[in-house]
């Protein structure tokens, strides 16, 4: 589920929709975590869905760690991708945003984090677009993500959250927020192939 800070608006023909900030949201703000209503299919679910539905799983789903598509029944499956993101996904399986961001501002996630099956075209437009994204990617950003996270972690103890209700392991967040060292790694979201 999104903040409710957060609504949907069109970008543009090439992009489509994104997600964007009805009002400031501050560093630290949990902005999505998993619910109940958000489908999960195994692989055998999958073999059922025809090649229409298969093509909506390939556009608004993601792979979790567990290699189940999850589909969102909200707008978080309208997240864009950018290589300078606002919102990294936690070791804790719920997205946090990492800078603070302003009213109309879009949110952005890096993909990468996403467990990609195949590569694709980026054109964020950021000076450090890295053009292709691919599974590879993870490696060597992995580090910069966590160190990102754990910087940010604590502030979620500072900031009104919504969403704290939806978010799994209170006790093991709540350590985390008083010691960001007993943060797991955002790596936890990924498959195990790309650890």
């Amino acid at each position: 589920m999104m903040h409710p800070a957060i609504e949907l608006r069109f970008v543009s023909d090439h992009i489509g929709y994104g997600l964007f900030a009805k009002q400031a949201i501050s560093r630290g703000t949990i902005t999505w975590a998993q619910d109940g209503l958000d489908r999960t299919f195994t692989k055998q679910e999958l073999s059922h869905l025809s090649k229409f539905e298969m093509n909506l799983i390939d556009r608004y789903a993601y792979l979790n760690y567990d290699h189940k598509q999850i589909l969102c029944w909200d707008m978080a499956k309208y997240i864009n991708h950018s290589c300078k993101p606002n919102v990294l996904s936690t070791g804790f399986h719920f997205d946090i945003a990492i800078t603070d961001i302003a009213k109309d501002e879009e949110l952005v996630t890096d993909y990468a984090m996403l467990n990609l099956e195949a590569p694709f075209e980026c054109d964020c437009g950021q000076a450090s677009c890295r053009k292709t994204i691919v599974s590879q990617d993870i490696a060597p950003l992995i580090k910069t993500w966590d160190h990102n996270i754990r910087k940010i972690f604590p502030l979620i103890g500072d900031v009104k959250q919504p969403l704290w209700e939806l978010v799994p392991n209170k006790d093991l967040v709540k350590k985390a927020i008083a010691d960001s060292a007993q943060l797991p790694s955002a790596a936890q979201n990924l498959i195990p192939e790309y650890r």
